[in-house]
């Protein structure tokens, strides 16, 4: 008897052990998790001060704002007619510059974003455009800036929307040299000039051609269905499509970054119409005036505008930040 109980206690005494080592590891192990949460609650805040100092915050933020207020002018261009968008778009930059400023504020930021009153925040603009099929690309009557074998649309601009449809290719230009260019004639501090011209090579299954050229000589292709006075080619030049699809030769321009200068060169070679929008109002020069352009059903010069522009403004104990921001989603006027 007096054996067992020996054996019994021994057992008791090593089960209390395992148990005070288990109890000593999982308080170790709650006390590591705390120090590795704290470790990282304090990089978290050691980075997003940094962020701060460095102004990373101030640039990020904006790019939040902008994609807020981008979404906005969508909104309005998609629920409200032309004609009636500015005062819409005008009513929800105050809420968000408010709601923006009361968060930040209780961070020890200064985060400020307004728009000039009495429409001074939007940007004016035209949209250009050959209304009707039919038509070569030449310039219209009236005359415009250019030679014989070649015109100006418009000079010195930002351009976005530009479409073409295209309903015919004349006969003989399956030669990238024989066919229609279009180049973006680029300021030389802004690099060289972006074109591309359409043709039609019937030796190929999809014999109409895009050929675009960059800056540095690269040449890429696009190919779709030939084109006939029945069947035309739509090319959305700022979507980077023909006939809704993607066009990787489109892709690397951006007619919206620079101001250029649109020249079309043999502009008799293509038949069909289109449209752009530009960053001049009708009256601020040739060739956008209303007179350059024919008065009747083929070609005009209307007055849009192009974009909204707000201003922003961040100041923090380490930097202080302001900037235009200008939101251009599409024509709103």
């Amino acid at each position: 008897m007096a054996g067992v109980a020996f054996g019994d206690t021994r057992r008791g005494r090593r089960a209390q052990l395992l148990l005070a080592g288990a109890f000593i590891l999982a308080v170790a192990l709650i006390g590591l998790t705390i120090v590795f949460t704290s470790s990282s609650y304090t990089t978290a805040l050691v980075n997003q001060e940094n962020e701060v100092v460095r102004g990373a915050d101030a640039v990020s933020l904006r790019e939040a704002v902008q994609a807020d207020l981008t979404r906005q002018f969508e909104h309005v261009y998609e629920t409200n007619p032309r004609g009636s968008r500015r005062a819409p778009f005008e009513a929800v930059v105050s809420p968000i510059g408010n709601e923006t400023a009361g968060h930040y504020s209780r961070q020890g930021r200064l985060v400020n974003v307004t728009m000039d009153a009495a429409g001074a925040g939007f940007i004016p603009g035209t949209q250009i455009k050959q209304q009707q099929s039919g038509f070569t690309f030449e310039q219209p009557a009236g005359g415009a800036t250019g030679g014989t074998d070649y015109w100006y649309p418009v000079e010195h601009v930002e351009v976005r929307n530009m479409t073409l449809v295209v309903t015919d290719v004349a006969s003989g230009t399956a030669q990238p040299e024989d066919a229609f260019n279009l180049t973006f004639e680029t300021p030389a501090d802004a690099g060289g000039n972006w074109s591309f011209t359409i043709y039609q090579d019937f030796s190929l299954s999809d014999p109409f051609v895009l050929r675009t050229r960059s800056p540095e000589g690269v040449v890429r292709k696009c190919y779709a269905d030939s084109v006939a006075a029945s069947k035309s080619a739509t090319i959305h030049v700022h979507n980077g499509t023909i006939n809704g699809v993607d066009c990787d030769a489109l892709n690397p321009i951006d007619p919206g970054r620079h101001k250029y200068t649109l020249n079309f060169t043999r502009s008799d070679q293509i038949f069909g119409k289109y449209w752009m929008t530009v960053d001049k109002p009708p009256t601020s020069g040739s060739p956008t005036l209303n007179n350059k352009f024919d008065t009747g059903t083929r070609s005009a010069a209307e007055t849009v505008l192009f974009g909204a522009r707000v201003r922003y403004r961040y100041h923090s104990g380490t930097v202080s930040y302001e900037t235009n921001i200008d939101i251009a989603h599409r024509e709103i006027a």
